[in-house]
């Protein structure tokens, strides 16, 4: 089983959730969580905006990142919820890691996205 996080789009010159970046930094927490799995960080559209032709930047996502029935997908925030294909994947909804500000709101965050990855019998 692999968990996939999903963001929208690159910031420039950066890569899917840069751990240089607040978002990539909250999403790092998560991961360090997830010990044993397979953790990937990526975009939907692997460009600095959302593009015009979404559909083919949608197969593009799908054919680098061949998502499976076992796989968890985290989509993270509301573009990504709306522009995400349909995949055999376990998906799991969440607010955009940007959306959250203070420490407390963080810590909280990182506790219930990991909760929602790990037991996913309770969600599913």
């Amino acid at each position: 089983m692999r968990i996939i996080f999903v963001g929208i789009h690159n910031k420039p010159n950066t890569k899917p959730l840069d751990s240089n970046t607040k978002s990539g930094k909250l999403i790092d927490k998560i991961i360090l969580n997830l010990k044993e799995h397979k953790c990937l960080k990526t975009n939907l559209f692997d460009l600095d905006s959302i593009p015009e032709n979404i559909e083919h930047h949608q197969k593009i996502w799908i054919d680098t990142n061949n998502p499976q029935k076992e796989d968890v997908i985290i989509l993270l925030g509301s573009n990504v919820h709306k522009f995400f294909p349909q995949v055999p994947s376990k998906i799991i909804k969440v607010k955009h890691p940007s959306a959250i500000w203070s420490n407390k709101e963080k810590v909280n965050y990182v506790k219930n996205t990991t909760r929602l990855i790990t037991e996913p019998e309770k969600h599913f």
